[in-house]
């Protein structure tokens, strides 16, 4: 009969995509159960690190050391978040500020640095997060290592906001500042920020510095969380 066919037909379709539906969400637990698992793991990395930190005696051995820890953590971050997401994108802003929270947690240096971050929030992919942050976090050490190097305190301003088709995420101190002959292009620091900003995000970097302060600029097409 006609209208009982029709009745039957409704019903098998929407089966079919409560099945898709229970796919998808099954997809998506295994997906944030993976991420989950390789935060541990690279808990554990950073945990042996910091150990051998501390046991080392020698003073070059453990900066290297701790910038290892950093630059793990800068990859641990990406991981926390997505275990916590239902797709493979975060916020820039949630990934800043926990990166910030770690590298204000590092240092004990008895300086008072202050970070204000404010700007507008945008989602971002996890590998592209994942390479941003390490930028973040060569580019903000630098500040703590360098450029408050004659100072008891200062400020380092973290702004975001879109203009055109880019992201700009910049980064601002209060500092010494610094000459292109001070810059160390052959470390690994610089190797990071100019690798991973021109060839992973497809971006670009503009550095202006005075005796009054330093910013980077961190220029992201938009298209980054694609």
């Amino acid at each position: 009969k006609d209208d009982e066919f029709k009745i039957v037909k409704i019903i098998e379709d929407i089966s079919d995509l409560k099945q898709k539906e229970a796919e998808l969400v099954l997809k998506s637990v295994a997906i944030r159960e993976a991420h989950h698992r390789v935060k541990n793991n690279l808990y554990t990395v950073i945990s042996l690190l910091k150990k051998q930190s501390r046991i080392s005696n020698n003073e070059e051995v453990k900066h290297c050391l701790d910038n290892i820890t950093n630059r793990v953590f800068a990859i641990l971050s990406t991981h926390h978040l997505l275990s916590k997401e239902l797709d493979n994108n975060i916020s820039v802003l949630d990934a800043i500020n926990l990166l910030v929270s770690n590298i204000q947690g590092g240092y004990c240096d008895n300086k008072d640095i202050n970070i204000y971050i404010s700007g507008e929030d945008f989602k971002i992919s996890g590998e592209k997060a994942s390479a941003l942050l390490l930028v973040m976090n060569e580019v903000i050490q630098n500040c703590y290592d360098h450029a408050f190097k004659d100072k008891e305190k200062g400020n380092i301003q973290i702004l975001i906001n879109e203009e055109d088709e880019y992201k700009n995420i910049a980064v601002i101190d209060d500092g010494t500042g610094f000459t292109e002959d001070n810059l160390d292009k052959k470390s690994l620091g610089t190797f990071i920020i100019d690798s991973y900003i021109n060839q992973v995000l497809k971006g670009s970097i503009e550095r202006l510095s005075s005796e009054n302060g330093t910013k980077i600029l961190l220029k992201i097409p938009s298209q980054i969380n694609i």
